[in-house]
């Protein structure tokens, strides 16, 4: 199920957990590789690298964080890749995806620390 064309968080049933009850962790695992030149690859595909990989997880994020705050407790693991540390050849729109994955969790964790919540 992509996130870019579903209405994931209903499917999943967040909506109903974060109407009736706790949410103690979420598990960000969505994302998937795409390889080739930078200037080979269609804007559309590279648009679509990042609604996966980094606003699915952004979204995701921002519907349970708050009611992590509200309870002052809760988790949040960004399952992620190397890719987000290291780079190869011709996964140029790959890894500027797991980078940016990197440096939200970063910032949100640091933020997050300092309001109850981890991440």
């Amino acid at each position: 199920m992509s996130p870019t064309t579903h209405p994931w968080w209903r499917w999943c049933r967040l909506d109903h957990c974060l109407d009736t009850g706790r949410i103690d962790v979420l598990v960000n695992n969505a994302g998937y590789g795409l390889y080739g030149a930078l200037e080979d690859m269609p804007i559309e595909e590279a648009r679509r690298q990042f609604e996966v990989n980094v606003f699915g997880l952004a979204r995701l994020t921002q519907l349970v964080l708050p009611h992590m705050r509200a309870q002052r407790d809760g988790y949040i693991v960004n399952i992620s890749s190397m890719g987000g540390k290291i780079w190869e050849p011709l996964g140029s729109w790959y890894h500027a995806s797991k980078f940016a994955v990197e440096g939200s969790a970063i910032a949100c964790g640091s933020r997050s620390r300092s309001s109850a919540s981890r991440s």
